[in-house]
């Protein structure tokens, strides 16, 4: 789709000093069994980690790591707090979302009525829950 216009592509913060040049603008989705969660970007890292509270209640905790000086320097502030902005914008839109499809689980449950997955969007999520579900028994 282009570079569009994202915060991520669009800066010259230090990249990745190990990624080979042909990955230097890839990005990748990682879950970590059972409750974590990775984003690596050609700029920096994301780590998410969901600690469940109650049946309905969970604390989310994100991390973001920068390489080299990119975390500290004063020529990359502008582009660290643009970096930093764009992910409480995508935790915020995640909020009510998260929160509809919880509540929409429990009445589906009790209607009896059985998840479906998208075969192209979810098959990270079915995956996820078939290793989780393996795992319980």
């Amino acid at each position: 789709m282009g570079d569009g216009g994202s915060v991520h592509r669009q800066n010259n913060l230090p990249r990745c000093p190990s990624a080979p040049p042909e990955l230097a603008n890839r990005y990748y989705l990682v879950t970590i069994f059972p409750t974590g969660i990775l984003f690596v970007c050609p700029t920096h890292i994301v780590m998410s980690v969901l600690v469940p509270q109650r049946w309905n209640h969970t604390r989310y905790i994100r991390n973001i790591y920068l390489f080299g000086d990119a975390a500290m320097a004063p020529e990359h502030k502008t582009q660290r707090e643009a970096i930093f902005a764009n992910w409480k914008t995508v935790g915020d839109q995640d909020v009510d979302l998260v929160r509809n499809v919880q509540a929409m689980a429990r009445v589906r449950d009790e209607a009896g009525i059985q998840t479906r997955f998208s075969p192209y969007w979810e098959q990270s999520v079915h995956n996820f829950q078939r290793v989780y579900a393996a795992a319980l028994d």
